[in-house]
Formats: structure tokens, sequence, C-alpha cells
């Protein structure tokens, strides 16, 4: 087009489009925004489609998060006031009330300003919960983005939602966790949640006292992720004997998990992971040993406690171990031998050792409450009979 030509823009208002369309037509990758330029050269007349070189994102006037998605907390306790992080995507000032069931607060936002606010929610009884966040009179949503290298930047919007789980469960009181993030589990902050006193174990905590905690929780494959935990082997092994409690989550063999050096007693990991996993996740499970306290306080675990998890049961079960450990449930896909391996514990010297394959920290981001329960019985402090 010339100098001074009129190029027909124009203001479109375009509803936040499906990133994940049923089909994807890869000379096509903007889909919502395109354009149509026309020209004519030496007496030709060509049309021609232009589109972004990435997809333009579109979002709603008012972008809300919840900070955290997920909560849980324990029966009789008082549910916390809810973090909303807002932002106005418009270029004019939003006034509105932020709803969360019969919770209102308002909110009143500069163009391209965000802040965020608190709603206090009457703490529900018993059970699990979805309360919708929504805003008065205006079009919002939670706007999740990514970025991949073949497809740049993109994302896609959802109702912006917290939920919660009030769970009926005791935690053991007065014990003091350090955990262990291997970067693969949310199992530290679950626990915190619970209203359990829990310390991240960094590098100089390991050089340092551990008999400051009564319990130590190692987080997914951290063996083969944290190179310093893997250099304070025998530093655990001797929090052990000295009576501190254990409790490793699921490894590979390959997460610099050595069967003779990393445990305090011989334990394998189980491979290939199809032999040595339960992907059912409504298995039966079986109660070995139906007396262990680890099965019985502070919470009595039963039946109901195997209900509703998602995914799977676990993966890369222990395939074989010290006779100090003793198996305390027994799972199997259909058709298949019973696996033991899924939960193992050892007295050890004066403290205790705890193995756990079973899918633990998905099923509590899954806000399962068996998975609660169970967890709050494995860090409790070795010293118990």
């Amino acid at each position: 087009a010339g100098a001074g030509d009129d190029l027909g823009m124009a203001r479109v208002v375009v509803p936040p489009p499906d990133p994940f369309r049923p089909t994807f037509d890869p000379l096509s990758p903007a889909g919502a925004v395109t354009g149509q330029l026309r020209y004519v050269t030496e007496n030709l007349e060509v049309e021609q489609t232009i589109e972004p070189v990435e997809a333009p994102r579109i979002v709603p006037p008012l972008s809300l998060t919840p900070h955290p998605e997920r909560i849980v907390m324990r029966s009789g306790t008082s549910l916390p006031p809810l973090r909303i992080d807002a932002r106005n995507n418009t270029g004019e000032t939003i006034e509105t009330r932020i709803r969360v069931g019969d919770a209102v607060a308002p909110l009143r936002l500069a163009p391209g300003n965000g802040t965020h606010i608190e709603v206090r929610v009457p703490t529900p009884t018993a059970g699990r919960y979805r309360l919708e966040i929504g805003a008065e009179g205006v079009a919002h949503g939670r706007v999740r983005s990514f970025a991949y290298d073949h497809i740049g930047r993109t994302g896609w919007i959802e109702p912006a939602v917290i939920e919660v789980l009030v769970a009926d469960l005791a935690i053991p009181e007065g014990i003091r966790i350090g955990y262990v993030d291997g970067g693969g589990d949310r199992a530290g902050i679950r626990l915190a949640q619970l209203g359990m006193t829990v310390a991240p174990i960094e590098a100089a905590d390991l050089a340092g006292d551990l008999s400051r905690f009564d319990t130590i929780v190692v987080g997914f494959r951290a063996f083969g992720t944290r190179r310093d935990l893997a250099a304070s082997r025998d530093r655990l092994h001797a929090f052990v004997r000295d009576g501190g409690h254990l409790v490793t989550q699921y490894h590979r063999p390959q997460d610099g998990w050595d069967a003779m050096r990393t445990p305090p007693a011989r334990l394998a990991i189980g491979s290939p992971s199809v032999r040595w996993r339960v992907c059912d996740p409504t298995a039966p499970v079986t109660i070995l040993a139906p007396d262990h306290p680890l099965l019985n306080w502070p919470n009595r675990i039963g039946a109901d406690d195997w209900s509703g998890w998602v995914k799977e049961r676990g993966l890369y079960f222990a395939s074989s171990w010290h006779p100090a450990y003793e198996p305390l449930v027994a799972v199997s896909d259909p058709g298949e031998a019973p696996l033991e391996g899924g939960l193992i514990s050892a007295r050890i010297g004066a403290g205790r050792h705890t193995h756990v394959s079973l899918g633990l920290a998905q099923q509590m981001d899954a806000l399962v409450p068996g998975a609660f329960r169970l967890f709050a019985n494995l860090v409790q402090g070795a010293r118990r009979p």
C-alpha cells in the first residue's frame, strides 16, 4: 500500500479461542487472527492471507488466579483467607466485585494493572469442595500460558477455581519434619498445610545437626537430583541408627539408588518398571501387618483410605530387601501376582527407615483423603513402640 492509503484497520472483539483445536493446520497456526492482503502489481491482482508469526494471545478483560489452587485442612481448623491475583488486561478501569461462594470483595483496577485481594470464606464441614471465583459484570477467567520453540507462546483460558479438602484426620503432634525436595513432588507443602512443622533441608542442613529432626522425608528421585543428598547418605544412616525416622519416596534404580549403599539396609528397586508397578488405581489392597503402628497411629487405616485414588497405585516397587524390612501391604493389577514392595518399613538401631513406592504425593495433589491420613502416619517419630 502506498503512503496515505487506508488499510481498513478496525478494532475487532474476538472471543478467547481454544488453542487446542480438534484439528491442527500447520499452514495456519495462528487460528483466530488472520488478515487478507490485496494488491495490484503490473496489472495483476493478488490476494494473500497473512498471519502473525506467533499466534496472538486473546485473553478476557480480567485475569483471576488463585494462590494456592488447592487447600487441604483438618476438620476443626479454620480456612485461611483465600488470595486471588487479579490483572486488568484492558485499557479501561475495571470496577467489580469478586465473588467466592457467598463471600465478596470489591476490586478496582487501573488499565493494565495487577493486584491481589483476600476473600474470607466460612470454613466448610468435612468434605471436598470446588470454589468457583467470579467477577460481577466482567468477563473473566484464569489465563494459563506456556511456550515451546516449535509452537511459540500460547495458552488457554479456564475457570478460576480453588479446590478445598477438609479431611477428618489426626497428625502426630510435636513432630519436627525435615523435607528433602527432589523437584518431583509437593509432599512437604501438603504436610505443612495440615499444620505439621516442616522445614526444607538444603545442603547446609545435611552437613549440620540432623538430630533436630524427628523425621526426614526424601522426595521423589531426590538421590538422583541432589548431589548433596547422595553425599550425605552415611549421615542419614547415622540419623536412623540414633533414633530418627527416614522416609524415602519412590526412586528409580537410575536415580542414584544403590541397593547396598543408599538405604540404611539393603533394599533393591524393581526393574523394569512395568514389572514393578500397579497401574490400576482401584486395585484391591491387602493389609499384611494390621497391627503395625504406621497403619494405626494417629489414624487407623481402613478400606476407605484406598478409595478415590487416581492414575495408579504406585510404581518402582521394591523387589527385594533385607530381612529387617517388613512389608505392610500387598497390591497387584488384575491377573498378576501381588507385589509387597509398595510400603515397607524396618527398625534399624534406635530408629526406622520406611520406603514408600505408593503414589501418595500424586494422590495428595489430587486431594485424596486417604493419602493424607496414611502420610500423616508415615511421618510419626521412630521412638513409638
